[in-house]
């Protein structure tokens, strides 16, 4: 009699994502598709397992569903994606710098404000306003610049 193959709850409590996630994963084409016993239930192989593992693993790195198909797919035509994986890193990491910068300046505008405020404390305390100090202040500029992205 063959092994039991898991089934995906079981799969879902191992790896702490709900089965709703795996099946995600596998309509995103990110996990070979698993076997269905004979009444239709999906059973998870060693290879299900370790790619969800590897997937798991990839996305709490930082990956998007996106970079790892095109990594999985590298590894299932026989390529060694790690120069991708390498090139992935290094945007990342170029992204992060950028709003770390972006961070760093709204802080620094941040600190200035309440710098600026905290002189004004009580001086215009006026019936029908919500704050002064946000009333009576030059609206930041919006952008790159305080740690926002353009999103596609």
């Amino acid at each position: 009699m063959p092994d039991k193959r898991p089934y995906i709850g079981e799969i879902a409590k191992e790896l702490g994502v709900s089965p709703k996630t795996i099946r995600w994963y596998e309509a995103q084409g990110l996990l070979t598709e698993p076997g269905r016993t004979e009444s239709g239930y999906r059973s998870y192989s060693a290879e299900n397992i370790a790619q969800l593992k590897f997937i798991r693993k990839a996305f709490a790195f930082g990956f998007s569903s996106k970079e790892i198909k095109d990594i999985l797919e590298l590894r299932s035509h026989g390529a060694a994606p790690c120069d991708l994986v390498i090139n992935l890193v290094s945007e990342k990491i170029s992204v992060v710098q950028h709003q770390i910068k972006g961070l760093e300046q709204l802080e620094r505008e941040l600190t200035e404000l309440r710098r600026q405020w905290r002189g004004k404390r009580n001086e215009s305390e006026t019936a029908g306003r919500v704050c002064c100090f946000i009333e009576e202040t030059e609206e930041p500029k919006r952008g790159k610049r305080h740690g926002q992205q353009k999103t596609n």
